[in-house]
């Protein structure tokens, strides 16, 4: 009878170890995760820009290269998706314009250009392939990012399209602008076909 009682303090006993022992031993058995973040505000710019257009582009950017030959130890090659959001519109800060306080005029000499405001792509890797002799570093990647942001701004000036839209809502807003300044005493004039800036 005390050799039962005994074996069953033993086992709880025992129990109470192990049962301790694995809690503790539980972390090495089990996904650990640490995250660490730092943003900085690098600069503030005041900015005074009109986006006139939102317009969204999709693009495939097939990029390779190879030493002499084109076989996969000596080749390197990267397949980009990229979907970006283009804002087309006008700097206001190029605006020409005068002011004659006294008779209540504003005088617009020029319009600004429009122009690409601002393009914010999503870029995505489909595939990157690298050769035994010839592999891709930070930089290259980087420049690969760039590049494909450029041909999303080239794509928007070589589509007329999209610069026309921005053009057609600068002339609605001119007369919005004409209509407002109107209800507060003031005139807006502006030369028969206003001037482009360059």
């Amino acid at each position: 009878m005390i050799k039962k009682i005994g074996l069953i303090l033993l086992a709880f006993v025992l129990g109470i170890v192990l049962g301790y022992g694995l809690g503790k031993m539980k972390p090495f058995f089990s996904t650990q995760k640490q995250e660490s973040s730092t943003v900085l505000l690098e600069k503030i710019r005041k900015v005074l820009q009109l986006v006139t257009v939102e317009a969204s582009y999709s693009n495939i950017y097939t990029y390779k290269d190879f030493y002499g030959f084109d076989v996969s130890p000596l080749r390197k090659k990267a397949i980009l998706k990229i979907n970006a959001k283009v804002l087309v519109g006008y700097d206001l800060e190029k605006l020409n314009f005068t002011l004659d306080e006294s008779n209540h005029i504003l005088y617009l000499n020029a319009l600004p250009q429009a122009e690409v405001l601002s393009i914010d792509p999503d870029i995505s890797y489909y595939d990157i392939s690298e050769g035994y002799f010839n592999s891709f570093n930070e930089a290259e990647l980087t420049k690969l990012n760039a590049q494909a942001k450029e041909r999303i701004r080239t794509e928007v000036h070589n589509s007329s399209d999209v610069l026309d839209s921005a053009r057609n809502q600068a002339e609605d807003l001119l007369l919005t602008l004409q209509t407002i300044a109107q209800a507060a005493g003031w005139e807006v004039r502006m030369p028969p076909t206003p001037l482009v800036l360059p």
